[in-house]
This record gives structure tokens, C-alpha cells and sequence, in this order.
């Protein structure tokens, strides 16, 4: 099982053997921060081979004999991202304005009053 972006990635592999990073972002449109966390894990299970540390300028290849000691390969794997730091961020932002137009509302019936 493979994820959908995973999956995106491996049909490019279809039309060429090789590609660059920035190929596969072009083509992919995928954020370079996630796209790096999938080639790594893709990489890491063997099913791309990158001959030098993954780079912006990489080459990566398609292991054309991968073969698999498991029946069934799960490569989709929760990655870890920034998301969940950005969305915590938001919330708190979003409590912080209600609670300001909660007390503007409470001053202005204490006015009336």
C-alpha cells in the first residue's frame, strides 16, 4: 500500500527512469519540504536509488530488480510535518480574536448599563 502522493511519484518513473528532484517537484507540484519526506522514504525501502545524499540537483532512478523479502509492502507511513505546528498555531490565534470580541461585546453591555 502506498499513499496517493507515493503513488503519483512512482507513475512518473512509467514515463522515464530517471529524474531529477526538481524534475519530480515540476511535475508533481508537491511541496519540496514533503516531496524530500517521500523520495526519503521511497529511498529508505529501496524502491529508488539516489546515488548521492538527496539533494535539490539528485538524480534519482527506479530500482528496476527491487525485490521484496515481504508478500505485502506498507509504505504508507504518517509522515512527520510542520502541519500539526502550523494548525496548533492557527487555534490559538483564532481563541485569542474570540476572546477579544467576547470582551469588546461584555464592555459594551457594561457601558449600557
Amino acid at each position: 500500500m502506498v499513499s496517493t502522493y507515493q503513488m503519483l511519484i512512482l507513475l512518473l518513473f512509467n514515463q522515464e527512469l530517471i529524474w531529477t528532484f526538481e524534475q519530480i517537484q515540476d511535475k508533481t507540484q508537491i511541496r519540496s519540504e514533503l516531496l524530500l519526506a517521500i523520495l526519503s522514504d521511497l529511498l529508505k525501502n529501496k524502491l529508488l536509488i539516489c546515488g548521492d545524499p538527496l539533494t535539490f540537483s539528485s538524480r534519482i532512478k527506479l530500482a528496476e530488480n527491487f525485490i521484496s523479502d515481504k508478500i505485502r509492502l506498507n509504505l504508507n507511513l504518517p509522515f512527520k510535518s510542520n502541519e500539526q505546528k502550523d494548525r496548533n498555531h492557527l487555534v490559538k490565534a483564532a481563541v485569542n480574536e474570540r476572546q477579544m470580541i467576547i470582551q469588546a461585546a461584555l464592555v459594551r453591555i457594561m457601558k449600557k448599563r
